[in-house]
């Protein structure tokens, strides 16, 4: 009646079922009108999920424990606060080199006479209740000497950008102590424009006394602020 063919029958008890359910077992029990009952909705099941480890273990199974950060290959050590100090006063060093040329550039420019007043052996102000006649830098040589230190702050901010973010991970003063900067989440490289963030983000961490610095003295991650910042550790270096 009605042009839909009749269910068909469910099979008889112990019969042979061309469709065994999975793992075998009896067949469902039929449900209204001799079609199989409906599965209820549930979470689906997976082999080993109750289990943190194996490889389909969830997200987080694997994650490394206090003091340990991505790096390249699987986990690496974090950096101690000393070694990370250590590079820090070499990068520094090398950096300082950068604006020798301006300081050159300003004790030997031109220079030009002026009335000018001495106290104790220093030139405390130029035409203003002079007493003596002093040899000062021409605009010219000032002008040389801000142009020739702003090249050098560029420079190190180009330094810092290509060395921390590029392949090896590491300034001068890194590989030298055998560490390296690494993204938090993959341990790679952080890239160039992260590198370049990340030595702006320590102007943050000098402002109140070194406090982000010395953060990670008590942080659990072993980061600075401006390693929070960017989302990156120090790691020591895997061989």
């Amino acid at each position: 009646m009605g042009g839909y063919p009749p269910p068909p029958a469910p099979p008889p008890p112990g019969g042979d079922d061309p469709f065994p359910p999975p793992g075998g077992g009896p067949p469902p029990a039929p449900g209204p009108g001799g079609w199989p009952a409906p599965t209820p909705p549930g979470p689906p099941s997976y082999a080993g999920a109750g289990s943190a480890a194996g490889p389909f273990a969830p997200p987080g199974a694997y994650a490394p424990g206090p003091g340990y950060g991505y790096g390249y290959g699987g986990y690496a050590e974090k950096a101690g606060f000393w070694a990370r100090f250590a590079a820090f006063l070499l990068d520094g060093i090398i950096v300082g080199l950068f604006s020798i040329p301006a300081y050159i550039a300003l004790a030997a420019g031109p220079t030009r006479r002026t009335s000018c007043r001495i106290e104790d052996g220093t030139v405390t102000s130029l035409d203003d209740n002079p007493n003596a006649i002093c040899d000062v830098p021409t605009g010219g040589t000032w002008a040389a000497f801000a142009v020739l230190l702003i090249a050098a702050f560029v420079a190190a901010v180009i330094y810092y950008g290509k060395m921390d973010g590029g392949p090896s991970g590491a300034t001068v003063g890194k590989k030298a102590l055998g560490i390296r900067v690494v993204d938090k989440y993959g341990g790679g490289p952080i890239g160039t424009a992260r590198g370049v963030g990340r030595y702006f983000a320590r102007i943050l961490s000098a402002l109140v006394c070194y406090l982000g610095y010395l953060w990670m003295l008590w942080d659990p991650e072993k980061q600075c602020w401006h390693d929070k910042l960017v989302n990156c550790y120090v790691v020591k270096a895997q061989p």
